[in-house]
């Protein structure tokens, strides 16, 4: 039987309510729509603001003209997105959407001042004060202003205009640049206004980390939109694409040389970005189709995923200052967004040795903080440890002994990352693997038919399997490829939230994800099970009679039991012997196992009723030593499914059972 990870549940915490978990269930597909401003930056901002863009920081994105996406592409990467450590989890390792990413592809400033400030001013008089009109009501909702107001009352500029005329124009632009393309929000149509005060002073706007910003809002789209109920992602798309497709080349268009035909007008040239945007738009590229993307990922090879695209690329030195924030282990903020950048996990991005990365900053109730009904909050009183150890950027920045190595999968890290991540998403590339491709594939060969071509085939086929075979015969090499020492950095502690539903953090405002209606995946194999007899329904953990065949000794009732889950009833528990537990401690090390307690109104043991389980007794049990009261049989540390009003609620746990 395959599982698809992760073995070790302790990095990817929220697996049961994660986008691949649907995927791996049956759930229907789902593709995710953009929100995007629908107007179109042709890339040439008026000259006469070119230099106020300069110096508040936003010249270099000014000139990226606006790309077509790809929303398969998108939702395939998200699928491999994970909460927790801010990485996409691919076969080879982490990598994820960085600092450099952001100074490289957008020209935006990363180091400087946290974007934060205060969120309880009076916006209309901001307007009059910094954009010399104040907006219509309809065209304002709450701190927000209408992006088709900005530019229906800023689209030309007048030859004699002031010089304060062109600062509230260039405000103005750089507002339409951050709600229609660096920060959109879900309306797509509107910006917000509490970035306006921090471009009042246009020569000082540049000592703000507008790039941190962007990469936070980034984050916490994509975050988000790993909830498989969430149908819609916002934020910088436009990086998310061009990331991608300069380290997965064999996704990205057909790129056409690039020479910029505006030299004469601007002196400073455009950031990385530019390169897409004479793209051929007449070769689509290999694979367009959502599930095609998702098992290309599956099947990916080291050779098909470029760790330093942009080593070989000159760079002009207006968007290569401060190169060594981008490795700094830091909180990422906007406003009331906190998220964190760990580029301790992907050093091979930055040309280092990977180690076994410290464990990921646990962000609680923060990862899901919405600033509705928060324009009171002063959020630099709120946020000022996490801006304390933003501006200590210089003294967390990872540095590794050694330079980037292949990795094999018996190196030490692949052995630890194995272990700790979610290996496949698609079941139906996990279940048609690189060797078992190549297998079928000989196979047919052998059958017999003419064919011209059939010596080169045959070659080429085996010469692949031979491949994939030595692969996994490298796995079993004893002499094992160490991972550097990792560097420790302290995190402060995060604030404490509300009682409220959402606002302890994904964990609290998800879920968890059951099999599909009428999806059924098969039973766990008996080898691995526990043993018992499929008769007996009073004890000895028996099937009842309406279960399908057995897993192991436990009944697996109805197509819909999830792979890898067993119902337990509590009575059971109570029968239980002093050595049946001592074997089950045993033996559920060995097979990961979902554990449903079905809780009875009256224990047969013990004949007293059973209390009921409400979800914040699930929520408050997490990682604690639990006691079922109706059997006094304690478990803890194993991923227990509590039934409450229909709605099972999860409570991630590990396995230790005792018996008075």
């Amino acid at each position: 039987m395959i599982r698809p990870g992760p073995e070790d549940p302790s990095l990817l915490t929220l697996q049961t309510k994660h986008i691949s978990e649907a995927i791996w269930q049956g759930h229907d597909e789902r593709t995710l729509k953009f929100r995007r401003w629908g107007k179109e930056n042709d890339g040439r901002p008026p000259a006469r603001i070119v230099h106020y863009l300069k110096a508040a920081g936003f010249y270099g994105v000014s000139r990226l003209p606006h790309t077509n996406f790809e929303s398969s592409l998108v939702s395939a990467l998200v699928e491999r997105w994970r909460p927790e450590t801010h990485t996409f989890h691919l076969p080879q390792g982490e990598c994820t959407i960085t600092l450099e990413d952001v100074a490289l592809q957008l020209g935006l400033p990363c180091e400087g001042i946290p974007v934060v400030a205060r969120t309880d001013l009076d916006w209309r008089i901001c307007c009059r004060q910094w954009l010399g009109v104040e907006p219509p009501t309809e065209h304002m909702k709450g701190q927000r202003v209408s992006l088709l107001w900005l530019q229906e009352n800023f689209s030309d500029l007048a030859e004699d205009a002031s010089d304060e005329v062109v600062q509230q124009f260039a405000r103005a632009y750089i507002l339409r640049l951050i709600g229609g393309f660096l920060m959109v929000d879900h309306s797509s149509r509107y910006v917000y206004l509490m970035y306006l005060p921090l471009l009042a002073d246009l020569e000082y706007a540049r000592n703000f980390s507008w790039g941190s910003a962007v990469l936070a809002h980034l984050y916490r789209e994509l975050c988000n939109a790993t909830n498989p109920t969430q149908k819609e992602i916002a934020g910088c798309l436009t990086l998310v694409h061009f990331w991608a497709w300069d380290h997965f080349p064999w996704m990205a268009p057909q790129q056409m040389p690039y020479e910029d035909p505006h030299t004469d007008e601007y002196d400073t040239p455009p950031p990385l970005g530019i390169r897409w945007a004479r793209m051929s738009r007449s070769i689509r590229p290999p694979v367009i189709v959502k599930k095609q993307y998702r098992m290309k990922f599956d099947l990916m090879t080291e050779d098909e995923i470029v760790w330093r695209p942009y080593e070989s690329l000159q760079i002009a030195p207006y968007y290569n200052n401060f190169s060594i924030i981008w490795r700094a282990h830091v909180p990422l903020l906007c406003f009331h967004i906190l998220e964190w950048h760990q580029p301790d996990r992907v050093l091979r991005q930055f040309g280092y040795d990977q180690p076994i990365p410290q464990a990921p900053v646990d962000l609680e109730h923060a990862h899901t903080t919405k600033l509705t009904g928060k324009t009171d909050i002063n959020w630099l009183e709120k946020y000022d440890i996490y801006i304390l150890q933003w501006n200590n950027w210089q003294h967390r920045v990872s540095i590794v002994n050694g330079m980037a190595r292949p990795l094999r999968r018996n190196s030490e890290y692949m052995r630890w990352y194995s272990r700790h991540t979610r290996r496949w998403i698609d079941p139906d590339s996990a279940t048609s693997g690189h060797v078992a491709n190549e297998a079928v594939a000989a196979r047919e060969l052998i059958r017999g038919h003419e064919d011209q071509e059939l010596d080169q085939r045959m070659d080429r086929h085996c010469i692949s399997t031979l491949q994939s075979i030595g692969e996994v015969i490298e796995t079993l090499d004893m002499e094992q490829q160490m991972a550097p020492q990792s560097q420790q950095f302290d995190v402060p502690r995060m604030p404490q939230g509300g009682s409220r539903r959402g606002t302890r953090g994904y964990h609290a405002a998800r879920d968890p994800i059951l099999p599909a209606e009428g999806f059924y995946m098969g039973s766990m194999p008996q080898q691995h099970g526990f043993q018992g007899d499929a008769g007996n329904v009073g004890g000895n953990f028996g099937a009842s009679s309406s279960s399908v065949p057995m897993a192991g000794g436990f009944g697996v009732s109805s197509a819909r039991t999830p792979l890898n889950t067993a119902f337990i009833d509590s009575a059971r528990f109570a029968s239980a012997t002093d050595d049946m537990i001592a074997r089950w401690r045993s033996e559920i090390r060995q097979t990961p196992i979902l554990v449903l307690i079905t809780w009875v109104r009256r224990c047969r043991k013990k004949k007293r009723h059973a209390p009921p389980v409400s979800p914040s007794t699930t929520a408050n049990a997490r990682g604690k030593h639990f006691l079922f009261p109706s059997c006094d049989v304690a478990i803890s540390n194993v991923p227990v499914y509590f039934p409450y009003k229909n709605v099972p609620s999860i409570c991630t746990m590990g396995f230790t059972c005792s018996k008075p």
